[in-house]
């Protein structure tokens, strides 16, 4: 427009955004402390952060993230001293297990179910893009990407 306008001043704009490895680790540890607190219930939006992973995947940013191993080392000790939090089995989850080969981003049963179910309403209320993948395929990127991630050098 500002090429029309000549008398107009148009605003420029540099945002501040977050390293896309710390949004990935951000991301990827919350999946792996729901999918191990076995918690349903709190499934409400919570797909977003599984088609956000899937997302960087096909872009490549997930790879490079993973191999941001400082990154990730950051993101565990920020979580394990401010988010201290249980596993279904009353255990305190080990966020540098999770960065070491023990990345869960996958869950299970119900909590499956609820993250389905959740996606699917995501869709439907158009939180989504037009192209968002469909469940199974979501699932499908995910169990890949928690595979590289485990397979990565820690």
């Amino acid at each position: 427009m500002a090429a029309h306008i000549s008398d107009l001043i148009f605003p420029t704009a540099t945002p501040r955004t977050m390293d896309i490895s710390r949004i990935f680790w951000e991301k990827a540890t919350a999946i792996h402390v729901y999918c191990l607190q076995g918690k349903e219930k709190l499934a409400d939006r919570f797909s977003r952060h599984l088609h956000d992973l899937a997302r960087l995947r096909e872009t490549g940013h997930a790879a490079e993230a993973i191999a941001a191993r400082s990154v990730a080392e950051t993101v565990a000790e920020h979580k394990a001293m401010f988010f201290r939090m249980k596993a279904a089995d009353d255990s305190v989850i080990d966020y540098e297990r999770a960065i070491k080969g023990g990345l869960i981003l996958v869950p299970d049963g119900e909590d499956l179910d609820a993250l389905r179910a959740d996606y699917t309403s995501m869709i439907e209320e158009g939180l989504l893009l037009d192209d968002a993948h469909d469940f199974d395929a979501l699932i499908a990127q995910c169990v890949a990407l928690q595979m590289e991630a485990n397979d990565a050098p820690a």
